[in-house]
């Protein structure tokens, strides 16, 4: 494709990509429009694998300022209504409310009478009632309000400077914003790396102007932004081209262990970036969750888990759907931890120091897969890694999260369908990695979104 053709295509794609996400966070909330929201994401991600495709095409320079500006217009564009597809947010809004009154997050459930001054029509609406020990009481928003917070300490501290710069009665718009600034920072991040490599930062259209990206970020605030965000900053440092500094190593180790503290999930990107420096990756990794942790540790002691035990428990009955398709319940936890950890034990050997983001993708791409996670925004953890260089085949993992999630408003009643569509996406995954692998080995292209993509060490 000719480049200015590629630059005008990419322009008009855009602005289609801005157009069905104005649409989308207007259509209504679960579970009454969610056919409807469904089917504009998946249009969504169809006209963002052309828009990528061609700004991959694009004049270097126009591209890298279409990808900035274009991300940042799309986050705004996000952020234009409420959230439509989570709830998450009141959560984050209410536990930086309790911080800023000077109370420990992590010692009471948002229904608690001791939180009782802290409440408004906002977050606890009148009329609105629930349970507890028999009792009904007054209700807010949130989900789980009788259990106390999940979120790790670093997700804690986002949301109470959220929540001190935010002005009074600016409900969701703050948190939207904040995340919408985290997914830009993560753009900028990707294109400075790539710089820094020498590889091609037009890739940071991968995450810019993803959909997951746009929806979960600057509409629905996730704080996996921050995340997303801080996984990239370790990777940068810990992947550097020439030969790894102490305080490099332990500046990657630091903020990969400050994502952990954010969202647990990164830490299963560690046997991937070890390999190079593993002490002082390993100690500063540790270090750094410790020391977060040890503010709250020491108010509260062991409630700084929170809801984390009841959350793994409620959420076990949708776990391993594609090992319950063929395997007796008895057998399937077992056989789900020997394959994450074969996998991690694969990532530990065969990363390669300088392109951690390829085992890394596996390794995030296996845990979804055969967990069968149905929360398509803990995928932000992987499109990053694509963005730096993982195989593009990927993004059929969150595309198949965003299924299952819907599933319950679809009311198919059909039992197998969690498992079958995660089935669909390994196969996808698993036959288009073996197609590529085959092909790099025997000297051609990878046939990737991007031209000439590695699927692995080499």
């Amino acid at each position: 494709m000719n480049a200015r053709l590629a630059a005008g295509v990419s322009s008009a794609a855009l602005l289609m990509l801005a157009a069905l996400t104005w649409i989308l966070v207007r259509a209504g909330e679960r579970p009454t429009a969610s056919v409807t929201i469904l089917v504009l994401l998946m249009v969504m991600w169809a006209v963002f694998a052309f828009a990528a495709y061609t700004v991959l095409r694009a004049p270097k320079r126009l591209a890298i300022w279409l990808i900035l500006g274009g991300g940042a217009v799309l986050q705004v564009v996000a952020m234009t209504a409420p959230p439509q597809t989570s709830t998450d947010y009141y959560r984050y809004a209410w536990d930086g409310r309790v911080q800023a009154a000077g109370i420990n997050p992590y010692e009471y459930a948002p229904i608690d009478p001791a939180l009782a001054d802290l409440r408004d029509p906002w977050l606890f609406p009148d009329g609105r009632t629930c349970p507890e020990d028999g009792v009904e009481q007054e209700c807010p928003l949130m989900n789980r309000p009788t259990v106390n917070t999940i979120y790790p300490p670093v997700s804690q501290v986002y949301f109470f400077v959220v929540e001190k710069l935010s002005p009074s009665g600016s409900q969701a718009l703050p948190l939207q914003f904040a995340a919408g600034l985290m997914g830009v920072g993560v753009t900028v991040a990707l294109i400075v790396i790539a710089r820094a490599r020498g590889s091609d930062p037009r890739r940071a259209v991968l995450w810019s102007w993803c959909p997951l990206v746009v929806v979960e970020l600057g509409n629905n605030a996730h704080v996996d932004g921050l995340s997303s965000l801080l996984v990239v900053v370790a990777l940068g440092l810990l992947a550097r081209p020439l030969a790894l500094r102490t305080r490099d190593a332990v500046g990657g180790g630091v903020a990969l262990g400050l994502a952990t503290a954010t969202k647990l999930l990164p830490a299963v990107l560690l046997p991937s970036v070890i390999k190079r420096r593993p002490i002082a990756v390993a100690v500063s990794f540790l270090l750094s969750i410790v020391v977060v942790y040890l503010p709250y540790v020491w108010s509260q002691g062991l409630a700084v888990t929170g809801f984390l035990g009841g959350y793994t428990e409620e959420e076990a009955g949708g776990r391993y759907a594609i090992l319950k398709l063929a395997l007796p319940d008895f057998w399937v936890q077992p056989i789900a931890v020997v394959v994450l950890f074969g996998v991690a034990l694969w990532a530990l050997l065969k990363s390669d120091p300088l392109q951690p983001w390829l085992t890394g993708a596996a390794t995030v791409g296996a845990l979804f897969l055969v967990i069968t996670q149905s929360y398509q925004w803990y995928a932000l953890l992987l499109v990053p890694l694509i963005a730096l260089g993982a195989h593009a085949v990927w993004f059929v993992v969150p595309i198949a999260m965003t299924f299952i999630y819907f599933e319950p408003d679809l009311k198919t009643g059909f039992q197998p369908y969690r498992g079958l569509i995660y089935l669909l996406a390994a196969v996808i995954v698993a036959g288009v990695l073996w197609y590529s692998r085959r092909r790099m080995l025997s000297g051609g292209s990878t046939n990737d979104l991007v031209e000439d993509v590695e699927v692995g060490s080499r």
